[in-house]
């Protein structure tokens, strides 16, 4: 990987048929408007993380300290199965949550693995897309690697992750997912995001719909990309014509078009009436609430003593933070 600009790497929210949208190779760093690779000068040993700017390694160590911003070992490890994982999507969220630090904006991302069956759709966000949900296995031993990112969060970071994925609404609840980091033997324990709602089973194919862009060792589900999905499940409620009358366009790409524009417009606060929005939304969303799980990725983690409370995931406290899990491990 090269360094490039955060924005050519497409964010879901903008691009809904990209969904959960490309991300770097391994691991990288955003900084401000830029996104440069991440290494480790020695495997195992967090101080000497680099990323390379303008082709010089420049100890990441450093990079924070001259900003006065959190070193990586008080930061928290957040777990990225889906969209998250994107530069372009941790960037616009940072932007439309509310972090504001007068240093700017730098976030470390680690490549790793976390344990589960595999990455698939949930339900129908607004956005125009079926947001995606870590699909456990019937045990934790019974789990296979999922690939995945972890961005290390400060504090303000954080919140601003937990508020765009809408952790106090109820869409999520944060959870504790066993994993680990390339270049790092131990296990650490990930804040991640297990859904609320049921995870959505087709009707056709009797299985959950795995996504084919998020990499899985022995996929054993169906896999399709962001436009399969949401043309499934148009096909399945046979709302084909009719979601296209209602948007007043033809293809699935173009209904998911409209929803994300329609989302952004809500979003801004600039909304108009126009009852077309709500109205697909509905027509979607029965079509998936009818054919879901009846055990939510969230009971399930809750069940394994998994899941934490709001109170605790907004406030997980210095004993979760990486630094402090690599010393006990």
């Amino acid at each position: 990987m090269s360094e490039t600009a955060v924005w050519a790497w497409q964010p879901a929210r903008r691009h809904p048929h990209t969904y959960p949208g490309a991300c770097p190779d391994g691991s990288y760093v955003v900084v401000d408007d830029q996104v440069h690779p991440l290494g480790l000068a020695r495997d195992g040993d967090l101080e000497t993380a680099y990323a390379v700017v303008n082709r010089n390694r420049v100890p990441v160590k450093a990079l924070l300290k001259e900003r006065d911003l959190a070193p990586l070992g008080d930061r928290h490890v957040s777990l990225a199965y889906g969209a998250n994982r994107n530069p372009g999507t941790l960037a616009i969220k940072m932007r439309d949550y509310g972090y504001a630090n007068p240093a700017g904006l730098v976030l470390p991302v680690l490549k790793g693995a976390t344990s589960g069956r595999d990455v698939v759709a949930c339900g129908l966000s607004g956005q125009g897309y079926l947001y995606a949900d870590l699909l456990p296995g019937d045990d934790e031993d019974d789990a296979a690697p999922v690939e995945a990112w972890f961005p290390l969060l400060d504090a303000d970071q954080l919140v601003v992750m937990h508020d765009g994925e809408h952790v106090r609404d109820g869409l999520y609840t944060v959870a504790s997912f066993p994993s680990r980091l390339d270049g790092f033997g131990a296990r650490v324990d990930a804040l991640g995001y297990a859904g609320n709602d049921p995870i959505f089973v087709s009707p056709e194919l009797g299985e959950p719909i795995a996504y084919s862009t998020v990499r899985v060792e022995d996929r054993s589900l169906p896999a399709m990309d962001a436009v399969g999905m949401v043309d499934h499940v148009l096909n399945a409620g046979r709302l084909c014509a009719r979601a296209s009358r209602i948007a007043g366009v033809t293809t699935t790409r173009d209904i998911m078009a409209f929803m994300n524009e329609r989302w952004w417009v809500r979003f801004r606060g600039e909304d108009q009436p126009d009852g077309r929005y709500d109205q697909l939304l509905g027509e979607l969303s029965r079509v998936i609430a009818a054919h879901q799980r009846p055990h939510s990725a969230a009971a399930t983690m809750a069940q394994r003593g998994r899941a934490l409370g709001v109170h605790d995931a907004y406030h997980p406290g210095p004993g979760r933070s990486l630094g402090a899990q690599l010393e006990r491990a």
